[in-house]
């Protein structure tokens, strides 16, 4: 038996289901709650953040991430929760800054960005039938003004969200 919460039809970015904001469908079988409905009580998740420009074609994942162990460490905890909710189904985002590349430039590095954590999930044994994606959306939907290079690092990221379908 699963028991289903929701809290919009929304696709709901992972960092917010690790802060309780969203609500998941949990197997019964795993949860402690007397009315069968938990939700993750696991530390607070990022979007994954890249250096500028990367991933080079032909280089690894961990060697484009903006700080490694880090985001290596929640990358690890979203193969966890992936794998332990196969009837949900996770998109994978990518995202650049405005200011390293142009719009069609934009669009094939965020779609790389996507497929790299894509390629490394499956890598980790996550199923496909539980990812949507990769998909590549350039500079769209920045999370800050991207008037630093702190600004511009958040914006070059890629989400794992819920997928809306």
């Amino acid at each position: 038996m699963t028991t289903f919460l929701f809290t919009s039809a929304h696709a709901c970015p992972l960092m917010l289901l690790m802060l309780n904001a969203c609500a998941l469908p949990i197997n019964a079988a795993q949860s402690s709650n007397p009315n069968n409905a938990d939700l993750y009580s696991a530390p607070e998740m990022a979007a994954i953040q890249f250096k500028q420009g990367a991933p080079l074609s032909g280089g690894s994942l961990e060697s484009a991430l903006h700080d490694a162990d880090f985001y290596m460490q929640s990358l690890y905890r979203d193969v966890d929760i992936i794998k332990r909710n196969p009837q949900i189904r996770f998109e994978i985002i990518g995202f650049t800054d405005s200011s390293e590349c142009s719009t069609v430039q934009c669009e094939s590095l965020s779609a790389y960005r996507a497929q790299i954590v894509y390629d490394w999930l499956r890598s980790k044994g996550v199923p496909s039938a539980s990812l949507k994606g990769p998909i590549g959306r350039g500079s769209a939907m920045p999370l800050d003004k991207g008037d630093t290079e702190e600004g511009r690092a958040k914006n070059r990221r890629v989400e794992i969200n819920l997928s809306p379908d």
